[in-house]
């Protein structure tokens, strides 16, 4: 058993694709070592933008062998007279033993003759030099490229090296143009090609070599320099950006930089942007006030900053001066002129320009503002000016701006002097905080309803997790606003006022399946709620989404709290179900053909709790209405255990039956308790 390491160097991989590549090296790998039966312990994985590798502390040379059971020719051919055949003879020579060495075995109705071989386990080099490639070719990228004329095998960047070591040896193989080898190389700029002695020493030559190989400490490192640079300032916490930081360097070092305080004039998170976006500069705060400093993670010494920052410097400066720019001439003119300009912009080529789309989603949001209450004067202006700024420079012409659309339109909106209710209505559209106004949630919605609703009348279908114009994404995204602004509304209703916007006949079930489909797993994904609870409360005939949660979420915590009773109660509804599958329709209960005391019992007490039970749920009182279902559960178990329901006459047997149907129809004003899952146990 000795240590081992393999490490695959590669020109500089995508920030965001590092921790994969890295992962799935390892779990690959490790696959391989199991299926050919080596031992191994201490497994550690590394990786920076020019090299993934993993690494084990202690490793067996070869895998174990395995006696293995091969079944050959039937005994008839295998033995003649008593007499082993060539048959035979040949089978324990393919086998590596003598043929008294072989056996009867039974298959099915017939015998056959058997033996047992020792396969024997490969060496690591026997099994990198076979297994090398597959293990390379299976390890799943967004994007690959092929850099050499008789190549295959796509990688997401050409392979320029591959270190090998067992112990102090190295583990020998080819792969394309290139033979494993002991050398790897340090830090670009302040190393260069390293030989490594053994694979114990490996991680240290690194270090000492200005290379911080393991992703998790590098950060850390990065975090200490942030928190020793940053001084009093606070500085912009993003953890997206963190990690794509992360993933560019090998020796991350901390450095402070600044800029002109003129830049400070434009909104703050056009400045962030700049920085970010393409430089990935960290934006520094004082007193929640953003400052004309930055900290900047170099891939570099700290020595040489006063050479590295003024360039830092330089690069921000152009990218402020061209949004300063857009700012300027923006904002020569109001956000409410560049209206008739999104009659140019192609929204989708089979629903029209971007201003139709707007006038679709105005029409459906003030809608909406009268059922819910909502001030229609703020809606229908922010309607009118919510996706201006798409027309403008800023988001037109400035490629790193584009994640600011509609933060752009509220800030434009601000600066042409529109009220703050509607530049909070057009902030709160963007989700990129919590809403906090019922206009700009009511925008938010009815702007993605008017893009699942368009998009699916198209023919367009989310397949499991292909989704490339982000259906689900702007569906969960309605779910996450109801549920955080606590909306009552109908939404078959929207999908069908959205349907009569759109000039649509299509049927509403298939729009309403989806999105009520994609609740269920929303609703267990974001909030632990098992799905089949969410589809018995819909089924319950809701549509109102966070009627929905709030009943669904009540429900899981009572099967939480009570999980026997709750399997009991399910159990009755499905009971109840079952016997009415096929019962067909059926008549009111009528009282006087009620002749066991049992039947009578639960026809009163299903009575005497009926209107009540409506009432609970008409106040959202989910705890008062299953206490009433609940007095009714030692009726229908008495019913169940003293009434026989399909009896030989036809009026008794029909008026017990629309007994049960009338008891379980109450339970389903609550839920189909009927439709929800018994675990086993």
């Amino acid at each position: 058993m000795k240590p081992f390491v393999l490490e695959v160097g590669v020109e500089e991989i995508p920030p965001f694709e590092i921790e994969s590549i890295e992962n799935q090296l390892r779990d690959n790998f490790i696959e391989i070592l199991e299926e050919e039966r080596f031992d191994y312990s201490g497994v550690r994985t590394y990786s920076t933008p020019r090299r993934v590798a993993i690494f084990i502390e202690s490793l067996s040379e070869r895998g174990k062998d395995v006696e293995k059971e091969e079944v050959g020719p039937p005994l008839e051919i295998a033995r003649k007279d008593g007499e082993w055949t060539r048959a035979a003879e040949g089978f324990a020579r393919r086998l590596g033993i003598s043929v008294d060495e072989l056996y009867e075995v039974r298959r099915g109705n017939k015998v056959y003759v058997a033996g047992k071989r020792i396969q024997k386990g490969r060496t690591i080099d026997e099994v990198l030099q076979d297994r090398f490639e597959k293990l390379i070719s299976s390890i799943r990228q967004k994007k690959t490229m092929r850099w050499l004329p008789f190549q295959d095998i796509p990688f997401i960047r050409p392979i320029r090296w591959i270190l090998a070591l067992y112990g102090e040896r190295v583990v020998p193989f080819t792969f394309l143009n290139l033979q494993s080898g002991r050398h790897t190389y340090g830090h670009r700029l302040l190393s260069g090609r390293i030989e490594i002695p053994s694979a114990q020493e490996y991680e240290n030559l690194l270090r000492e070599n200005y290379v911080i190989p393991d992703r998790v400490e590098r950060y850390e490192m990065m975090m200490r320099e942030i928190e020793e640079e940053r001084g009093e300032f606070e500085p912009y916490r993003d953890e997206g950006l963190y990690t794509e930081i992360n993933g560019l360097v090998e020796y991350p070092q901390a450095v402070v930089g600044q800029f002109d305080e003129i830049y400070l004039e434009l909104p703050d998170r056009v400045v962030i942007t700049a920085m970010k976006v393409h430089q990935r500069y960290i934006a520094l705060f004082e007193n929640g006030k953003l400052t004309n400093k930055f900290i900047a993670i170099i891939n570099n010494l700290k020595k040489y900053r006063d050479n590295i920052v003024p360039g830092l410097e330089k690069v921000l400066r152009a990218r402020l001066e061209d949004a300063r720019f857009y700012y300027v001439q923006d904002t020569k003119k109001p956000i409410i002129e560049y209206l008739d300009e999104l009659k140019d912009i192609v929204w989708h080529t089979s629903l029209g320009s971007m201003y139709d789309k707007v006038m679709r989603v105005k029409e459906l949001a003030l809608w909406m503002a009268e059922k819910l209450g909502a001030r229609k004067d703020v809606v229908e202006r922010a309607s009118l000016i919510y996706r201006n700024d798409l027309a403008t420079l800023m988001i037109r012409d400035g490629k790193e701006f584009t994640e600011l659309e509609g933060y752009i339109a509220s800030e434009y909106a601000r600066a042409s002097g529109e009220s703050p209710e509607v530049v909070q209505a057009i902030y709160d559209y963007t989700l990129m905080d919590k809403p906090e106004t019922l206009e700009g949630s009511i925008l938010a919605i009815a702007d993605r309803l008017d893009t699942i609703v368009g998009i699916l009348s198209t023919g367009y279908r989310v397949k499991g997790s292909y989704d490339p114009l982000g259906i689900k994404k702007a569906l969960y995204e309605i779910f996450d606003t109801i549920i955080s602004k606590g909306i009552h509304f109908d939404m078959e209703a929207a999908i069908k006022k959205t349907l009569e916007i759109y000039g649509l006949r299509d049927s509403v079930d298939e729009y309403r399946k989806f999105v009520f489909s994609r609740l269920e797993n929303y609703l267990e994904e974001k909030e632990g709620i098992r799905w089949d609870i969410v589809d018995a409360v819909i089924n319950s005939g809701l549509s109102d989404v966070y009627e929905i949660y709030s009943r669904a979420r009540f429900l899981d915590e009572f099967r939480k709290e009570n999980p026997q009773l709750f399997e009991e109660i399910v159990t009755g509804q499905k009971r109840a179900g079952n016997i009415l599958k096929k019962a067909g329709p059926l008549p009111e209960v009528r009282e006087e053909l009620l002749k066991d005391p049992h039947e009578r019992a639960l026809y009163g007490d299903a009575l005497r709790v009926k209107e009540p039970l409506e009432e609970a749920l008409f106040r959202k009182d989910y705890p008062k209405a299953m206490e009433l279902l609940l007095q009714l559960k030692s009726r229908i178990d008495a019913f169940f255990d003293n009434v026989f329901v399909m009896v030989d006459d036809e009026e008794i047997r029909n008026n017990r039956l629309a007994l049960l149907k009338m008891v379980k129809s109450l339970f389903d004003r609550m839920a189909d308790f009927s439709r929800i899952q018994i675990e086993k146990k």
